[in-house]
């Protein structure tokens, strides 16, 4: 005697389950907003007095203002190599929207746009923490 399939006991998948690429996305777009581990760089940069802009710190290389301009210059070169150049006030808002999307890089030899998100957010975090020491050098940090 035969029995008979019954299709509809099949198990299906969760709809629910997490999807793994959405998560780290969704981190990394924290990341770039928040700075999770890091000083934001809204926090770096904030209350800097204008005097002090220019100043350099004993044994450091930069000041805040050759810091903010490297930045802005580096992330709009990331950017742009992801996509078309467009304003800079926008630049970070476009850019976490398509990590929110599965694309490669139109430019690029195989690059994701995922993967350049990941260098902006490593570049942007190693030059915020060269703006906290300068500040700390400056003695201008706040202490929290």
């Amino acid at each position: 005697m035969a029995v008979a399939k019954n299709q509809h006991s099949r198990k299906k998948p969760a709809a629910n389950k997490t999807n793994p690429d959405a998560s780290l996305r969704k981190h990394l777009v924290e990341l770039l907003n928040a700075g999770n581990a890091h000083v934001t760089m809204a926090d770096a940069f904030a209350d800097f007095s204008a005097e002090k802009r220019g100043a350099y710190a004993n044994g450091l290389e930069h000041t805040a203002w050759h810091l903010l301009e490297h930045l802005r210059i580096a992330q709009g070169d990331i950017l742009e190599f992801s996509h078309k150049k467009i304003d800079f006030q926008s630049l970070l808002r476009r850019q976490i929207r398509r990590i929110l999307q599965k694309s490669r890089v139109p430019m690029g030899d195989g690059q994701t746009v995922l993967r350049e998100a990941l260098v902006l957010a490593d570049h942007n975090a190693y030059h915020v923490g060269q703006m906290v020491d300068l500040r700390r050098a400056l003695g201008i940090w706040k202490k929290s």
